[in-house]
């Protein structure tokens, strides 16, 4: 089996005096995706941006293919784990192609100009997020699924293994919610990437997931290397909800419906009404 290409050996991480992750010891297997989940300041985020090096370890490592990812030089690392934040920024009016384009950046120096190499990836990161119709129109003049996908094509334009994406759905509709789990799952399956993606929304996740890290305080929870093994008994442990499990989604996964308590007041209504 093929090794992995990122993984923690007793991470830990924080902000100041604050410890916000507590030695994770976490891998993340070749095309596969890993969704983080977990209650608001479980430490997914943090987590997410430690493995981009972006946030350095207080304890422990972060591997990446078997090397201290804080020893490598930026540009080596920028060549291998692409980083999709939250809340991306951009020029006012940048078109669609020079977003892209953009993922090139590692692969060019003062000796290497762009070359044709850099014209095919940026091309293929395109058709691959299906964005190449719009390649000459403003970022901001799309919609909010259009943007995710251009912002991915960028990351897929760098041509790295490993990609790291922190809440791809949010503030979009359920119909662009599917469409960019969708393309997740086929540049997974499909071209061999390996992704690890933070998601606040159990149900996708269950539906998408190869892997799961449910976090919570700051500690892995559980990791399951099978959705399947995910229970209503772990996801009101993590997230303090009682939830009951329904068949539904696809390999025997289940679906996660809150459990309704009816309020006081409406069930007082209810035993005098007529």
């Amino acid at each position: 089996m093929p090794q992995p290409p990122l993984i923690t050996q007793g991470l830990q991480v924080g902000y100041g005096e604050r410890r916000v992750v507590e030695s994770a010891d976490l891998s993340f297997a070749p095309a596969s995706l890993t969704v983080l989940l977990g209650p608001n300041g479980s430490g997914k985020s943090t987590l997410l941006g430690a493995l981009a090096r972006q946030l350095p370890a207080r304890a422990g490592a972060v591997l990446l293919h078997g090397r201290d990812i804080h020893r490598l030089p930026s540009r080596e690392v920028a060549r291998q784990l692409g980083i999709l934040p939250q809340a991306p920024v951009l020029p006012e009016s940048m078109t669609v192609l020079d977003l892209v384009s953009f993922g090139r950046h590692p692969h060019q120096g003062w000796l290497r100009q762009w070359s044709d190499a850099d014209s095919e990836a940026v091309e293929h990161a395109m058709r691959l997020t299906g964005t190449l119709d719009y390649a000459a129109r403003a970022v901001d003049s799309l919609s909010g699924g259009q943007r995710q996908r251009c912002w991915i094509a960028m990351a897929l334009a760098q041509q790295t293994g490993i990609i790291l994406l922190d809440e791809p759905t949010t503030f979009l509709d359920l119909k662009y919610q599917v469409e960019i789990m969708d393309l997740l799952h086929d540049l997974v399956h499909g071209h061999g990437r390996t992704i690890v993606a933070v998601l606040h929304d159990l149900n996708f996740a269950m539906a998408y997931a190869d892997q799961l890290v449910l976090m919570k305080d700051g500690r892995v929870k559980a990791c399951l290397a099978d959705a399947a093994a995910c229970t209503p008994e772990l996801v009101k442990d993590v997230f303090d909800v009682e939830v009951t499990a329904l068949p539904g989604l696809r390999g025997g996964r289940p679906l996660f419906i809150p459990l309704a308590h009816a309020h006081p007041s409406a069930d007082h209504a209810a035993r005098h009404a007529d």
